[in-house]
């Protein structure tokens, strides 16, 4: 629950910023802190001879009194050292108030994009990935960005054994 002070507070720094103070946003920026993001896993969600479907299980945690909202994920999916898929997402995950929220990002990177990686990975059993970005949280000061990164291995697909 939200104490009417942590209220009270954020809505009289609201108005200074709103009524031009030049150092309103510098003060919302010292009192909104800003979440931490940890990527706790990369699992393969789906495979095809068309796409590989990944599922990236992010954790935020939120220092505030009040709940905040993922507006963008920005992302980078490097394997094998080569980038193979950029973009964004728009999930609108809301974040608790002084707490941890899980929340799930879809990926998706067409087979043709990455098969000369999995074919030179062939018989190694994995192939290393890098994952990058940042997760845009909506505050009382507009979106902040809060980057991620996390690496790891992804197995690796074999047609042969279908």
């Amino acid at each position: 629950m939200i104490g009417s002070k942590a209220i009270g507070l954020v809505l009289a720094l609201m108005a200074l910023m709103v009524m031009g103070c030049p150092d309103g946003k510098d003060i919302i920026q010292e009192v909104v802190k800003p979440p931490t993001i940890q990527v706790k896993d990369v699992s393969v969600s789906g495979i095809s001879l068309e796409k590989l479907d990944l599922m990236v299980d992010l954790e935020i945690t939120n220092p505030n009194p009040i709940g905040l909202t993922v507006n963008k994920v920005e992302y980078d999916l490097a394997m094998g050292g080569k980038s193979v898929l950029a973009g964004k997402t728009e999930p609108k995950v809301q974040i608790k108030a002084s707490g941890v929220t899980p929340a799930k990002v879809p990926l998706s990177v067409t087979f043709s994009e990455v098969v000369n990686i999995f074919t030179a990975a062939l018989g190694q059993g994995n192939v290393k990935y890098k994952l990058t970005g940042k997760v845009y949280v909506g505050s009382p000061i507009g979106d902040i960005p809060i980057p991620f990164e996390d690496e790891g291995e992804l197995p690796v697909f074999d047609p042969s054994q279908l």
